[in-house]
């Protein structure tokens, strides 16, 4: 335990675009996070009582399934400017708590991880001022739409906070480089042989 077939993913936000099965809703999203989780799970047995730290994380699919499934686990979002604000109002509605967010530290120089509560979203300019340590960094699909240098600054970032395990799950070949400019693509693709 805990099951991961026993998640159920909120309603907030009336998504449209759900997988059913049984009673049990699910987005692409948190379908692709719990088989992410669950691999990560058959390496770590317990990921109870552990700090994750996620870059990329979107609307927050993942602080959901992690406290929707773990009593003790503490999870950090960093984004761009509005998801940093669509994931903490995501979380706040899913579990009606206060959610740590950037306003909370914009005139500090430092935010403890030891600190923190539960729930956190901040801006990705915050990984900055992070201190401590984290168990478990988790980046999925969104280090494929960065350039390699700003990739290479987040890995040195991360690595002042030490973590245990890193989960990353991108496109193994990369993402089509950039021939049509009317098709999402990146100037240079990054490979699993860059991560």
């Amino acid at each position: 335990k805990p099951y991961f077939y026993e998640f159920k993913e909120s309603k907030i936000g009336n998504p449209s675009e759900v997988f059913k099965f049984g009673e049990n809703r699910f987005s692409a999203s948190s379908l692709n996070y719990l088989t992410g989780l669950l691999f990560l799970k058959n390496k770590i047995k317990n990921l109870d009582n552990k700090t994750f730290l996620e870059i990329g994380g979107g609307f927050g699919s993942l602080g959901e399934i992690l406290n929707k499934l773990y009593k003790k686990v503490k999870y950090i979002n960093l984004d761009l400017f509005p998801l940093n604000i669509v994931c903490e109002n995501y979380l706040r509605k899913c579990f009606n708590v206060s959610v740590k967010n950037h306003l909370d530290f914009a005139n500090k120089d430092k935010i403890n991880i030891g600190k923190l509560g539960k729930l956190n979203c901040f801006l990705n300019s915050d990984i900055d001022k992070l201190v401590g340590s984290i168990d478990i960094f988790i980046n999925f699909i969104s280090f494929q739409e960065m350039r390699l240098d700003v990739v290479n600054n987040y890995i040195n970032k991360l690595n002042r906070l030490k973590p245990k395990y890193i989960l990353i799950r991108n496109i193994r070949e990369g993402k089509k480089d950039k021939q049509n400019k009317d098709m999402p693509s990146v100037e240079k693709k990054i490979t699993k042989i860059d991560y």
